[in-house]
């Protein structure tokens, strides 16, 4: 496996899809939990059955993807003390991705804090700077009210909504219609 450790990346897991697609569960639960002892007192049954829930909604909608994608899971921002659940990173763009498990639906405060948290990856992560950020919230349930598809620039986009199976139909429509058009990144490419 290759893998990459924790501490060398400070996400407590991380690797490309392919490394994402072929550990199993426990493995993946198993470094979060480790991470999580080392950093916290208490390793809450709630953090474990969430962890549970956004790895089995995030395999089948990573399938897809190109397999040198990364995937960063409770990568910390450890100068505010905040982990984000998930960051994707493509070629072209970084997804700050938020899961709202068990019945949490689509609400402000979930938008919020999916944008603060791409707010704070641009403003305290110098290599996330000049990027386009796209925050997305993940809900089990409810229904995505927020408008869609608004034009990424440099910087955070506006925050995105989708159900938990429905996640890489909205990856895929974002990657078609702007991160695969060349004309709108500043001088071409």
């Amino acid at each position: 496996m290759n893998q990459i450790q924790p501490d060398a990346v400070k996400a407590w897991w991380s690797g490309n899809i392919r490394d994402f697609l072929a550990s199993s569960d426990q493995e993946i639960i198993g470094c979060l939990t480790t991470c999580q002892m080392r950093n916290y007192r208490a390793n809450e049954p709630a953090q474990l059955q969430a962890w549970a829930w956004q790895i089995e909604k995030l395999r089948p909608e990573l399938v897809n993807l190109p397999e040198n994608w990364r995937l960063l899971l409770e990568y910390p921002l450890l100068r505010l003390g905040r982990r984000l659940d998930a960051v994707l990173v493509s070629d072209r763009a970084i997804f700050v991705i938020e899961f709202k498990t068990f019945g949490h639906g689509f609400d402000a405060s979930a938008r919020e804090q999916a944008e603060d948290y791409a707010h704070d990856l641009r403003d305290f992560h110098a290599a996330s700077r000049n990027k386009i950020i796209i925050p997305i919230v993940v809900a089990g349930s409810g229904k995505p009210v927020r408008p869609q598809f608004e034009f990424p620039f440099p910087g955070v986009s506006v925050v995105y909504e989708t159900l938990a199976n429905q996640l890489s139909g909205l990856l895929k429509s974002i990657i078609e219609r702007y991160l695969l058009t060349p004309s709108i990144f500043p001088g071409g490419s």
